[in-house]
């Protein structure tokens, strides 16, 4: 329904004549890096508390993301605009797209995890060091690809998507939607069901708005990036509604504990009483 819904929304709306500028891109951009640093965080935080693998690669996508993400806000704001070897037209679409694949990549590779640990009963034999070597060795090799090389063109109005590129992250997105539905905790873990509306959304953005974009600015652009930080924010909220559960678990075992002491403490003063007795 969801991803129905924003397909419908998005025919209806297609052609209104909004046009956005670098000003506004900026300011989006950098919300979404904001939020995408803090649900790598949280997410992190929640792979300690339960050790699960698939959250690790989460949350290291998200922190590599918020990297790529607030790269992608400095080289196009109008500051940094005249030190890059590419033109706007270039550069806002390429580092786009790069952002997106490399989140799309790692929310695979959280599946596939998954996966592994459901056949092997064990965990993935790779540590959170690797992990986090992995995202920073991926991140700074995007990094220094768009401020070293000329990137080629992004927009083909000669074919029916003017931005094929875009279709790769949709791959990634889409498969790993397909791995979390086939995982199935989206019925009861709250961090799996908003996960699964994050790539929903992320997938409709991808493969319905960005493709057919015509130009820099214009609404299907700034609708993608909206539809961007509004995924941002629906994995924000899966991850915090599960470590408020996490606490009010914690909170509930120690109650427990703290009950069982004070019992065994009454029957150690009442066997004492017994015995002097």
């Amino acid at each position: 329904i969801l991803g129905v819904g924003l397909t419908i929304a998005f025919a209806a709306a297609r052609g209104i004549p909004w046009q956005g500028n670098a000003a506004l891109h900026t300011t989006m951009e950098s919300v979404a890096t904001l939020l995408a640093a803090i649900v790598g965080a949280i997410a992190l935080l929640r792979y300690y508390a339960r050790r699960e693998s698939n959250i690790l690669y989460v949350g290291a996508g998200f922190l590599g993301t918020a990297f790529l993400d607030g790269y992608h806000t400095l080289v196009t704001s109008a500051f940094f605009k005249p030190m890059m070897p590419s033109d706007l037209p270039s550069l806002i679409p390429w580092s786009w797209v790069a952002s997106r694949q490399f989140l799309a990549i790692f929310l695979v590779l959280s599946c596939l995890a998954w996966v592994y640990e459901r056949r092997h009963r064990s965990h993935v034999l790779i540590t959170p060091a690797f992990v986090y070597l992995l995202t920073a060795i991926l991140a700074v090799a995007s990094f220094l690809f768009f401020a070293i090389a000329p990137l080629p063109r992004a927009y083909y109005p000669e074919f029916i998507f003017h931005r094929p590129e875009e279709f790769g992250p949709a791959l990634f997105f889409f498969l790993a939607l397909a791995g979390y539905l086939y995982k199935g905790g989206w019925r009861r873990d709250s961090v799996d069901h908003w996960l699964v509306i994050t790539l929903i959304i992320s997938l409709i953005g991808q493969a319905v708005f960005m493709p057919v974009l015509g130009a820099l600015f214009d609404f299907e652009f700034d609708a993608a990036h909206m539809l961007k930080k509004i995924s941002y924010f629906c994995a924000l909220t899966g991850f915090l509604a599960s470590m408020y559960q996490v606490l009010k678990n914690s909170d509930s075992l120690n109650s427990r504990l703290r009950q069982e002491v004070l019992e065994r403490q009454r029957e150690q003063v009442i066997l004492l009483r017994v015995q002097a007795d």
